[in-house]
């Protein structure tokens, strides 16, 4: 599978970062998350999964997945999709990770 040309995420903001993966080893594990890392003090923060965030995952020039952050959720970590054999596996799971 060409996934390997963009991933593409972009939140209320409007803020967008693209990270590009050039080559995906088929026999590697991949995870792709985002940690909110302004309210990791705060247990109970709730900012980041009411953030509206959406991933957009391309490759082989196509819109391959969108995931879109669950709502009104407590934690500072989402971890969005596992990349396993070649395949994208949406997780889309929210927890608050200590650092």
């Amino acid at each position: 599978m060409g996934l390997q040309n963009l991933i593409e995420t972009k939140n209320t903001v409007m803020v967008r970062k693209t990270i590009t993966v050039n080559k995906i080893d088929q026999n590697s594990e991949y995870i792709y998350f985002v940690h909110d890392y302004s309210n990791k003090s705060d247990d109970d923060s709730r900012a980041l999964s009411n953030s509206k965030a959406t991933v957009k995952v391309f490759g082989d020039n196509k819109l391959l997945a969108v995931i879109q952050i669950p709502q009104n959720f407590i934690g500072n970590y989402w971890e969005v999709f596992r990349i396993v054999n070649g395949q994208i596996v949406k997780t889309n799971i929210i927890k608050h990770e200590i650092n």
